[in-house]
C-alpha cells in the first residue's frame, strides 16, 4: 500500500504524466506510436520535393523525367496513408487498454474506499463526472487527439529542415516571424484552463446537490427546502454555463487572431518567394516545394492554440480523475 508521503510525490506530477507513468506496461506500444507519427514528415516531405521537381523537370520538358517524379511522389503518398491506417489502428488498441485500466482503477477505489467520506470530500455528484465527462476528455485526448498532435508536429519539423535546405534566407524570414505570430495567439489562450477547470467543478456541484436531494427527499420535503435546492442547483448550473460561454468566447477570440496571423505569414512567403525567385535565387519547382512544406508548419502552428487547449482540458479531466483515486488511498488527506 502506497503511504502518505508517496502520495504527496504523485500529486506533484501533472496528472497527464501521472496517467502515462501509472500506465508504463504500455510505454512499448507508445513508443512504436511515436515512431510511426515521426515517418509521416519522412515521407510527406519526400513528396513535396518530389512534386517541386517534377515541376522544374516539366518546365524543362523533360517529360520522362517529371513523370518518374510524379510516380514516386504517388508512391510516397500512398505509403503514408498506409503508415496512417496502421497508426490509428495501433492507437485504438494501446489507448483502449489504458482506459480500460484506468476505468477499473477508478471504480476499484470508489468501490473499496469510504464511501461517506468520498461523498463528503468530493461529492457523490462529481462520481458521475467522473465516470463520464472527465474520462471521455481523457480517452479523447489519448486516443483521437495525441496522435493527430504527433503527425502535425514532425510534419513541422521535417518541413522546417526541408525548407532551410531549398533556400536559408526565405526559410530564416519565415521561421522568425513564425513564433512571434504564435506567442502573439498564446496570449488569448490562457485563461482557457481555469475556466475548464471551474466549469467542470461546478457541474459536479450542481450533479452532487441532485444526487443529495434525491437521497434526502424526505427532509427536503418535511422541512420544504424544495426551492432552496432548486436555487442552489440553478445557481451552480448557471455559474457553469457562464463560464463556458467565457471558453466559447475566448475559442472565438483565437480564432479572429489565427486568421490575421495566418494571412501575413503567406503575404510574406509569396513575396518573398516571388522576389527570389524573379532573381534565380530558387527555381519556381523549389518555390513550390517551399510553398507546399510551409503549409505543414503553418497547419501545426495554427493547432497549437488548439494543441494547447486540448492538453488542458485533458489535464483538468485528469486532475479530477486522480482526485478520486487519491481520496480512495490516503483518505487521511
Amino acid at each position: 500500500m502506497q503511504t502518505k508521503t508517496e502520495g504527496e510525490k504523485q500529486r506533484r506530477i501533472s496528472p497527464l504524466a501521472r496517467f502515462y507513468q501509472t500506465e508504463r506496461r504500455f510505454l512499448p506500444g507508445l513508443g512504436l506510436i511515436v515512431l510511426m507519427a515521426a515517418l509521416s514528415g519522412l515521407l510527406t516531405g519526400s513528396a513535396s520535393r518530389l512534386w517541386g521537381e517534377a515541376a522544374d523537370f516539366g518546365l524543362a520538358r523533360q517529360f520522362g523525367q517529371m513523370f518518374r517524379c510524379a510516380l514516386l511522389m504517388a508512391g510516397f503518398l500512398f505509403l503514408d496513408a498506409l503508415r496512417t491506417w496502421i497508426l490509428y489502428g495501433m492507437i485504438g488498441k494501446v489507448t483502449e487498454g489504458m482506459m480500460l485500466d484506468l476505468r477499473c482503477r477508478l471504480f476499484s477505489s470508489v468501490t473499496e474506499a469510504d464511501y461517506l467520506h468520498l461523498v463528503k470530500s468530493a461529492g457523490a455528484g462529481d462520481f458521475m463526472t467522473r465516470f463520464s465527462g472527465d474520462l471521455e476528455h481523457v480517452g479523447k485526448f489519448a486516443a483521437g487527439e495525441t496522435g493527430d498532435y504527433l503527425q502535425r508536429i514532425f510534419k513541422a519539423l521535417t518541413a522546417a529542415y526541408l525548407c532551410i535546405q531549398i533556400q536559408p534566407l526565405l526559410a530564416l524570414i519565415y521561421l522568425i516571424l513564425l513564433p512571434i505570430l504564435v506567442l502573439f495567439s498564446h496570449r488569448f489562450s490562457g485563461p482557457l484552463q481555469e475556466a475548464s477547470s471551474l466549469a467542470l467543478r461546478k457541474n459536479g456541484e450542481a450533479l452532487s446537490l441532485a444526487h443529495e436531494s434525491q437521497v434526502q427527499w424526505i427532509s427536503v420535503k418535511a422541512f420544504g427546502l424544495e426551492q432552496v435546492m432548486e436555487k442552489r442547483y440553478a445557481d451552480r448550473i448557471h455559474e457553469a454555463a457562464l463560464l463556458q460561454l467565457k471558453v466559447e468566447k475566448r475559442a472565438a477570440v483565437i480564432k479572429g487572431v489565427k486568421y490575421l496571423t495566418t494571412t501575413l505569414q503567406l503575404l510574406v512567403l509569396f513575396l518573398g518567394g516571388a522576389l527570389l525567385t524573379s532573381r534565380g535565387q530558387m527555381s519556381a519547382g523549389e518555390l513550390l516545394s517551399f510553398i507546399a512544406l510551409s503549409a505543414y508548419i503553418s497547419e501545426c502552428a495554427d493547432r497549437i492554440d488548439l494543441m494547447m487547449i486540448s492538453f488542458r482540458k485533458a489535464n483538468a479531466a485528469c486532475g479530477w480523475v486522480f482526485e478520486v483515486l487519491d481520496l480512495a488511498k490516503w483518505p487521511e488527506n
